[in-house]
């Protein structure tokens, strides 16, 4: 059985909700590419790698200083 903490496809809202926007803001950045989905069937589902990497573009693009402070991946 996969656990909660297993998942690596999110809904729409389920995406929203773990960046801390609204569904539209994520509507929004599909549309402008900058966050990936894939299609199961008729769904729009967000891969959790497409969230980590908004995540760390945003920091990147935001705040540079901090990527060269964090450590390397092993």
């Amino acid at each position: 059985m996969i656990s909660a903490d297993d998942k690596r496809l999110y809904t729409i809202p389920e995406t929203a909700q773990v960046l801390g926007i609204g569904r539209t803001t994520v509507y929004d950045l599909l549309a402008s590419g900058q966050l990936k989905r894939v299609k199961v069937g008729t769904r729009a589902l967000i891969h959790a790698d497409c969230i980590d990497e908004f995540v760390a573009r945003l920091m990147a693009e935001q705040h540079p200083e901090t990527i060269a402070e964090l450590p390397a991946a092993a």
